[in-house]
């Protein structure tokens, strides 16, 4: 009688399997809202982590989204008061978390370098201008959508998820500074959830002490504890040491770091004046050394001249050297013979033919173009915009007669159909 009375009121010693399904669904629930869940029993904290590594199971193992997020009486669910704002990542927890973080992120770029020398992996270029994974470019669009309250946002969200599981196959510092960033400053539901499945992912296919296995379940383990806003301010904390990682890994002069200090400045509005001058001071005697090994119309050529630019662009937007740099640009994309007068309404307006190309499962980060548009139509008064040869010519790209020729010359073969570039 008294074991009954006891398991009606709640009292009692473990979980039932019953019991967290019901709590897990519930916490799904909240976690899609950004909220931070904590399960009380008769005034004791419930422990999912607990049972769930005592059973050897994740939670996408048990959670049941067809059972109802109903909880027994005697349990009741509230979010727990956060730590307070100022100096709070300086608990020792927290502190502990970021060395976790920071020391497998230098040993998951230690492994990425050692596996590019074995293989004879060449980076160039041309990876500062496109996203270092597929899934990146899609997490960034349907965080956009999520914000703006757009329909349809759970369809990109999975299309980017699905996208994910290829990408973390084959991860490259980029693309791993890229996934962190991305739980910097987003939605906090986005932030969640992207947490929740990097965890599960490689809790699954990583050994336990695998560097991103570490990574992901810490930052996992802070937003279950803490929210969706101490992760991002922890990651953002490692960010800076992330670049110093690259840099004495790498070195300086590496695509991988110049692409580092780029997204900080296009996508956070962070800066560091003197740390960018001394890559500029590096970088600009160097685009001689490119150009005369790959060609001064080459990708690589291109790819560099537009880094330049944006890292120009980020230590001072209103430089003569930053002007003097775009007008040399467009002179090498017209000598090039690239840019073509449309027929748009606007005068002055070009289509360039990009010299960058990519694989197809990555896509490019659009927003590194619309920099170096906004310089050329600043400094070179022309309004450019930028084609692909994966992408169709729709009016506004439509090229003037001569401009036409003069492309199916190049391009040795027929372009024509009508009026229309094809």
């Amino acid at each position: 009688m008294y074991k009954t009375r006891f398991s009606q009121w709640g009292f009692v010693k473990n979980n039932t399997e019953e019991e967290v399904k019901k709590l897990l669904s519930m916490k799904f629930q909240r976690d899609a809202e950004g909220k931070v869940s904590e399960f009380v029993r008769n005034g004791r904290v419930i422990n999912l982590g607990t049972y769930l590594k005592r059973k050897g199971v994740t939670e996408y193992d048990l959670v049941d989204f067809e059972t109802p997020a109903d909880l027994p009486s005697y349990v009741r669910c509230r979010t727990p008061t956060p730590p307070p704002a100022p100096g709070y990542l300086r608990s020792p927890e927290l502190l502990r978390a970021q060395e976790t973080v920071v020391g497998n992120l230098r040993k998951a770029f230690l492994h990425c370098r050692q596996s590019e020398l074995d293989t004879k992996t060449t980076v160039g270029w041309t990876t500062v201008m496109v996203w270092g994974a597929g899934s990146t470019e899609l997490l960034y669009e349907a965080n956009k959508r999520v914000e703006r309250g757009g329909a349809g946002q759970g369809v990109d969200l999975m299309e980017a998820f699905q996208q994910l599981e290829v990408d973390l196959q084959k991860l490259s510092p980029q693309s791993i500074k890229e996934v962190l960033m991305g739980m910097v400053h987003r939605d906090p539901g986005m932030m969640t959830a992207l947490s929740k499945y990097l965890a599960a992912y490689s809790t699954t296919n990583y050994e336990r002490l695998h560097p991103l296995r570490q990574i992901f379940t810490t930052l996992y383990e802070v937003q279950q504890k803490h929210g969706p806003m101490t992760l991002s301010d922890l990651v953002w904390d490692c960010i800076p040491t992330l670049a110093d990682e690259l840099e004495s890994i790498y070195g300086r002069r590496h695509p991988y770091v110049a692409r580092t200090w780029i997204d900080l400045a296009l996508f956070y509005r962070h800066t560091n004046g003197e740390r960018l001058q001394k890559l500029i001071s590096e970088y600009q005697p160097h685009r001689r050394a490119v150009e005369s090994k790959e060609g001064a119309h080459s990708p690589e050529a291109f790819a560099f001249r537009y880094t330049l630019l944006q890292l120009l662009h980020a230590v001072n937007p209103q430089s003569p050297a930053l002007k003097a740099e775009t007008l040399a640009l467009w002179e090498e994309l017209k000598d090039s013979g690239r840019t073509f007068l449309t027929r748009s309404s606007d005068a002055n307006t070009y289509c360039v033919h990009d010299a960058v190309k990519v694989t197809p499962w990555t896509k490019r980060c659009k927003e590194t173009y619309a920099t170096i548009a906004e310089l050329l139509q600043r400094y070179a008064s022309v309004k450019v915009r930028f084609y692909f040869e994966e992408n169709m010519h729709t009016d506004e790209y439509e090229h003037v007669p001569d401009a036409m020729s003069a492309w199916g010359f190049v391009m040795g073969q027929s372009v024509f159909s009508g009026n229309r570039v094809i």
